[in-house]
């Protein structure tokens, strides 16, 4: 599915917020596995952190047409996600969170040019 498919999937389970069910997304803020120019050890590279940096800006803005036109508007997005599946559960949990609600960061790490971040849309 496409990322605008992922945000329709995510506000279709909106509703079960309300009924406190827990709402999470698994996959990688910067996931370059299968990008040959990647490297998974020392400091990432000024690439990485580009697109990591844009993704944060956005997620904290709430900007739904910026995280569904990622491949478009992102710095990078063919070496952050050279495949889709680690970028698209983001999409859905963004989506379940409701219209303009934005993230917080609540973790941040990196392996290399490999980055980890956990985000929280709304209250828990």
């Amino acid at each position: 599915m496409d990322p605008q498919e992922h945000l329709k999937l995510g506000r279709a389970l909106n509703d079960l917020r309300t009924e406190n069910v827990l709402i999470l997304g698994s996959g990688g803020a910067v996931h370059p596995l299968g990008y040959p120019g990647a490297s998974f050890r020392g400091e990432p590279q000024k690439w990485a952190l580009e697109f990591d940096q844009w993704l944060t800006d956005a997620i904290i803005r709430g900007d739904e047409q910026l995280l569904t036109n990622y491949r478009k508007l992102a710095p990078y997005p063919e070496r952050a996600h050279p495949y889709p599946d680690h970028y698209m559960p983001l999409i859905g949990a963004f989506g379940a969170a409701g219209k303009g609600t934005g993230g917080n960061v609540i973790h941040h790490s990196w392996i290399g040019d490999l980055g980890m971040a956990a985000y929280q849309f709304g209250e828990i």
